[in-house]
């Protein structure tokens, strides 16, 4: 029996794309076991780069998978018993997923599932948009799909060294799941007849139905959401020590993870940025010691971090009255640093 594909937007070589001249007529098997065709079986290298749906950033749309039997106007393919999937936007080409939306159990059996463009999601004519599967039954495998989209979006891809917020970014949302693709997925293998609970489902979650129609339990995974999946290790059950207090608090058919390495190096990179702001304290006693000093003639240097680059502007203060201190002081020490 055959597996499941993408079929709205169109996936990269797809076999029902008109406009593909070197369509993947085997497009429905899993990625390697190896991990050796991980991201997207390595079509995102394929030029040029045709996008073949356009969303918008805050609306919602709707995605399909079918099978060869649905395709030849059959009824029943093989889903496996369903399973859990992921839908992910990356716009770096298949360096990084961010996930967008979670079907936690009973997924692909019903075919077509809404999701949402972020609303900070910014403009690109070449994003991919990923569908990624774990099956439940029968062999631990991933399935991956993945199709160039355009988004219209809030604004430039490009985002600053020093973002200030992390919240209302791509950033802020979790990595896609990896497993069953030898070391790429961290070595992680999905345990068979369960349902796999991602560790960090991102902020839109779906529980679905099993083949009976009824409705497929499972935790929302807000109790899991602060473990990290970049590396997406885990293997569903709770044979990890590394995480059988986590799943056993979430009361959920257990996907142990461990920590990502990517990351926690995003974070710490945030952590050794700059303070967007100075305190208005340090502003009152700064000023304080400057007018205290009345040093006149003193040589000053303003440095500031609005470039890539520490830049400093250097100049001397003569017969200036304390109205004009305040002012050079307000406008220069906000939102850059002050040096005597």
């Amino acid at each position: 029996m055959a597996h499941m594909e993408v079929i709205k937007p169109y996936p990269i070589r797809s076999p029902v794309d008109p406009d593909v001249q070197n369509k993947d007529y085997d497009y429905k098997v899993p990625l390697a076991g190896d991990g050796s065709n991980y991201p997207c079986k390595l079509y995102h290298n394929d030029s040029p780069q045709v996008s073949k749906a356009t969303y918008t950033a805050g609306q919602s749309y709707q995605m399909t998978v079918a099978g060869a039997m649905e395709l030849s106007g059959g009824s029943e393919d093989a889903v496996h018993g369903g399973g859990s999937c992921q839908l992910s936007l990356s716009y770096d080409n298949a360096q990084t997923f961010h996930v967008i939306k979670s079907i936690i159990g009973g997924c692909p059996i019903q075919k077509t599932y809404s999701f949402t463009i972020p609303s900070f999601a910014p403009s690109s004519n070449s994003a991919l948009f990923a569908w990624t599967w774990f099956n439940k039954m029968g062999n631990r495998e991933m399935y991956m799909n993945c199709a160039r989209v355009t988004i219209q979006g809030s604004g430039s891809a490009k985002r600053g060294r020093y973002e200030r917020k992390r919240q209302n970014t791509l950033d802020s949302l979790p990595d896609i799941y990896r497993c069953n693709i030898g070391v790429k997925g961290n070595g992680c293998i999905t345990k068979e007849g369960e349902d796999v609970q991602f560790p960090s489902p991102g902020p839109d979650i779906e529980h679905g139905q099993d083949i009976k129609g009824n409705q497929v339990a499972g935790n929302s995974g807000s109790s899991m959401n602060g473990l990290d999946t970049s590396d997406t290790s885990g293997v569903t059950g709770a044979s990890s020590n590394s995480t059988a207090s986590a799943a056993s608090a979430s009361n959920s058919i257990a996907t142990t993870v461990s920590a990502s390495s990517a990351s926690s190096g995003s974070e710490n990179a945030a952590s050794q940025r700059p303070p967007p702001f100075m305190p208005i304290i340090l502003y009152q006693l700064l000023l304080s010691v400057i007018l205290s000093l009345r040093r006149i003639n003193r040589t000053w240097s303003v440095c500031s971090w609005r470039t890539p680059q520490r830049t400093c502007d250097t100049f001397k203060l003569s017969n200036v009255d304390d109205a004009g201190y305040r002012f050079i002081l307000f406008l220069s020490l906000y939102p850059g640093c002050y040096a005597l």
